[in-house]
């Protein structure tokens, strides 16, 4: 697939920033309000191969790989915590989390969701001068949907 050529067309400036984005679970009504970092990344194991000589003749690739983290106020975390067995979030069921970025001027929205999504810690960290208490917690994840990837 080639790279673009151009740069987007820019409508009176405006990118996708913080303030563009929404943060929906699938097992979830509403949106969460409290999310103050997301992120997410998936990385495709690749290694050069070598003959004769100190050059590589080759490259072969391998697994891609997930990760990701959401950061949320301990009160919104208090809700998930409440409808977990024990109170333990790492045993929830899988759950899908779509990530909206929406342009108001341009009125387009992108969409990425993270599939089989799992919380793989139950963390909570309170430092003096906290004006409030938002919490990173490592998510696992089975793959990244971006764009029309049926395969995702």
């Amino acid at each position: 697939m080639p790279i673009p050529s151009e740069y987007p067309t820019l409508v009176n400036g405006e990118m996708y920033s913080w303030t563009s984005i929404r943060v929906q679970l699938s097992n979830a009504v509403l949106p969460l309000v409290s999310v103050t970092a997301i992120s997410y990344s998936d990385a495709r194991e690749k290694t050069n191969v070598y003959g004769v000589g100190d050059k590589p003749i080759g490259r072969s690739y391998g697994a891609v790989t997930n990760e990701g983290s959401i950061t949320i106020h301990k009160d919104e975390l208090r809700l998930f915590q409440d409808a977990a067995p024990f109170g333990d979030i790492t045993l929830l069921d899988a759950f899908e989390i779509t990530v909206s970025y929406r342009s108001t001027i341009a009125g387009k929205i992108t969409t990425e969701v993270l599939k089989n999504v799992e919380f793989t810690s139950n963390p909570t960290a309170v430092a003096q001068g906290d004006t409030s208490i938002a919490i990173e917690i490592p998510l696992i994840l089975a793959g990244i949907k971006r764009g029309n990837n049926p395969f995702y």
